[in-house]
Parts: C-alpha cells; structure tokens; sequence
C-alpha cells in the first residue's frame, strides 16, 4: 500500500476551530422589522427580559447600566437611576437614551437592527417635542387576538407614537388606561412584561369592541377618518427605515417646502402657508430651515396636499407629484367633528346614553368620554349638554364619595397609629405619621389633622384648649 506523506490529514490540525463570536445575552429577534408593526424598544427590552428569566429592572441595572454609565453601582435596580424620568419616557425616540439602549443592546445581543425599534433613523427630520406619547398606549383588540391565536405578545412602535390615536387595524381607539385599576403608566420600567398592567399586572387585552358602542360611529366623523390617515402613513413611514441607505439630513423638509412652494404658489410662501392652514410666521421659519415642524404639524400639511409622508421627504418621489392631479383637502382643524346634521347628533347623544347606562366605576367625567372616542369636549357639551350634565355630576359624587372614603381610613389610621407611636417613644408628628400610613396625603385633609391633634392632646402630647 502507498502512502501519500504530502497530504494534510484533518485529524492532525492542530489550528482551533474558528466559531461565530458569542452573544452575552438571547440574539432574540425582534418582530416585524420593515413593518408597519415594527416592535418597540421598550417592548422588546421587557421580552428579553422575560427570555432570561429576569425582571425588566433587573436586567438592565446589571447588564446595560454598565455600558451605559461609568461608576455605575448593579445593585440600583431603578430605570431611573439610569435614564431619568423623563429619559424612559424617550426610549423610544431619538434622543441620546435612545441611542444608548440600541447600543448597549446590539453589543450584548449581537443584533443590528435595533435601531429600527425606535424613531433613531428619522433624528435629523423630527424633532422630539410632541414625539411621544408619555404613558404606554394599546390596542386591546390586537393584544386579545395575539394570545387567541399564541402569537408573541409585544408593543408596536407605532402606538408609542404621541400623534397615533387610533387602531389602523380594528379602526378604535388606544387605550393608556388599565381596565382594572385604571393606573396609567410608562413604557418601561422595572416590572414591565408586555400586555399587562404595570401596576396591577392585569391583562389589557379585550375581546370588547369600543365600536360596539355605538356602531359605525367612528368611521363616521372626519377627526376619525384623519386619525386612521395618520397611522397608515406612520406605519408606512416606519416600515420603510431598513432600506433607507442612509439617514435623512436635516435640510429634507425645508428642501420639500421650497419644492412645494413653488409648486403650488409659485414660490410665495405666505400663500401657501395660506393654502395649507399655517400661520405666515411659522411656514417662513419652516421655510427657511430656521425650524422643524412637529411631526403632527408636518402631518397636516401632507393631510393638505394628499400625498404620504414618505413621497414628501423623498426627493424622488415628490417629483411624481402633479399639481393639477392634487385637491387640497380641508385641514384637519377644519374637519374636526362639528357635527351640523340631525344623524350625528344622534349618534352623539346614544354614545353619551351607553356611558351613562354602563354604570362604569369609577365614573368617567366627560373629558374622559372626549378623550376615549375621540369627540371635542366643547362638541358634546354643544349637543348633549343634558346628558354631558349627568355624566359630569356623577363624576363629581364618586369624587366627593372617594374624597369622604380618604378622610375617614385618614381619620381611622390616626386613631389606631398615633398611640401606637407613642407607646414606642416616638413623636406622632405628621412626619412620623405619614412614614407608616397607608394613605399619608390624608394627613392634608383638615377633619384629619384635628383628629390628630384630638388624640395627641388625649395623651398628654399637646396641651388642653
């Protein structure tokens, strides 16, 4: 037999083998990247979060505070003492937390494409005041139909967005409070799991259609009709930020302006400030590139010329546009519900009738009817100021009901904890009082504070009167 001492066996390669680098946490995937329903970034932290069998709070304070900030202590497990207030209330935008998360995250997942959870690719378009909605916000139709179907349970980005009011799927309107305990509450924090209360840990999903309600009403009015042209466009926005080659400079809008103008008004910008609603002064600063639209303001003028927002910031596309094939549609101001047939004042006053007979505890006052079905508050008092009447003093009896309920567990709590203090050698001041109440802004309530003062003078703590 001939053997071939030239031939390199494998078995005696002695070079490791070489291995794809190792994430420290889950490569978790996050959904619907270059979809309208792209995830969030606060969502997708909370499911990482669950993956590894941690808290939300616990996961960041000892993986990403690290990366984040020097000198930094894992055992504060508060998001806080990361970011700050209002920084978690931005995770999903495109200030610098933002930008911090997406990369503490790629280094410790090996991803890159978290980015595309946030608002980061469109920094140099949108400015972020009025960005962000300061309270998580969900469909609790979509949520219900997820766990129906065992999909994974998570929050689009798209609801996280301040001007999305609305469903474009079910067509109804988000919610931003708990079902059950009624709390509101932030898009991350320590406890956060997706789909549940922060507070409460109850399920937000619903099987209940607010639609139901009163049908075909919302689809109705025109504010309804512009909200769902809101989301789609946002979506389709969002949807597009993967294939964008590069972001987009600051210079976009006031390039879309300038083309605009001399579209339509041959190049007089405070006429076509007056075509499109704005005032001269805020189209000229805008003009000039001075500054930025909000991304509702921004909005309104594409809601105006009926284009989407992605052909207004696009050169390219923009140039498709034809201004004989464009017919400027009333402002959404402008076609916001008024309301001037019989029909719709009908509809109005059933809506407000279904309030009334749902009994709903606690009892909702009528800024919050206006704000769940999306109806100015000035428009129902205009026609229904009965029924709006009822709805406002009911509101009001359950405030004085709850208001009585905190005096009396005030009143019950100092009788029980004030000789209890002083049998431990401890002033029953308010200080000390408010440390071991249940409810310590009783104190504040004067029936209260003579109570207290009733039982310290009974102890020999005050003088007699």
């Amino acid at each position: 037999m001939t053997v071939n001492l030239d031939t390199k066996n494998e078995l005696w390669d002695l070079e490791p083998p070489s291995f794809l680098p190792r994430s420290r946490l889950f490569h978790l995937l996050p959904i619907g990247v270059g979809t309208p329903y792209v995830e969030s970034l606060t969502s997708y932290v909370s499911r990482l979060a669950v993956a590894h069998s941690v808290s939300t709070g616990t996961l960041l304070a000892i993986e990403v505070g690290p990366l984040i900030k020097t000198n930094y202590s894992a055992n504060r497990k508060s998001i806080v003492a990361i970011y700050g207030q209002e920084s978690v209330r931005a995770l999903n935008g495109i200030r610098l937390g933002a930008l911090q998360l997406v990369r503490a995250l790629e280094t410790l997942t090996l991803r890159t494409d978290l980015q595309f959870l946030t608002m980061l690719p469109w920094t140099e378009v949108f400015p972020a005041l009025g960005l962000l909605k300061h309270e998580q916000a969900w469909c609790p139709l979509c949520l219900e139909e997820w766990l129906e179907n065992r999909k994974v349970i998570y929050l689009p980005l798209l609801w996280a967005l301040n001007v999305v009011k609305v469903c474009p799927y079910h067509h109804q309107p988000l919610q931003s409070q708990c079902p059950h305990c009624h709390a509101q509450f932030l898009p991350l924090w320590r406890s956060s799991r997706p789909g549940y209360c922060l507070k409460c840990s109850g399920w937000l999903g619903s099987s209940k259609d607010a639609r139901d309600v009163e049908p075909n009403f919302f689809e109705a009015t025109d504010e309804f009709q512009w909200n769902i042209w809101a989301a789609n466009t946002l979506g389709n926005l969002i949807a597009q930020a993967p294939s964008q080659h590069s972001p987009l400079p600051r210079e976009t809008i006031k390039k879309a302006l300038v083309f605009f103008v001399n579209k339509f008004s041959n190049g007089d910008v405070s006429a076509f400030g007056q075509l499109i609603g704005v005032p001269s002064s805020k189209i000229t600063q805008w003009y000039s590139g001075k500054t930025i639209p909000t991304l509702d303001k921004l909005l309104k003028i594409c809601y105006r010329l009926q284009i989407s927002l992605i052909k207004f910031l696009q050169p390219e596309l923009k140039q498709q546009v034809n201004t004989n094939q464009v017919t400027l549609c009333p402002s959404p101001q402008q076609r916001q519900l008024t309301v001037t047939s019989q029909r719709n004042k009908a509809r109005i006053r059933s809506l407000l009738k279904s309030v009334l007979n749902q009994n709903e505890y606690p009892s909702p006052s009528v800024r919050e009817v206006a704000r769940r079905y999306h109806i100015g508050g000035a428009t129902l008092y205009r026609y229904a100021p009965d029924l709006c009447q009822a709805i406002s003093a009911r509101y009001w009896d359950y405030k004085k009901l709850l208001q009585q309920q905190t005096i009396q567990q005030g009143i019950n709590e100092v009788k029980r904890l004030t000789p209890e203090l002083y049998a431990q050698g401890i002033t029953p001041s308010v200080k000390n009082l408010a440390s071991v109440m249940t409810n310590p802004e009783a104190l504040w309530r004067e029936e209260v504070l003579e109570t207290l003062s009733e039982v310290r003078r009974s102890l020999g703590e005050l003088p007699e009167r």
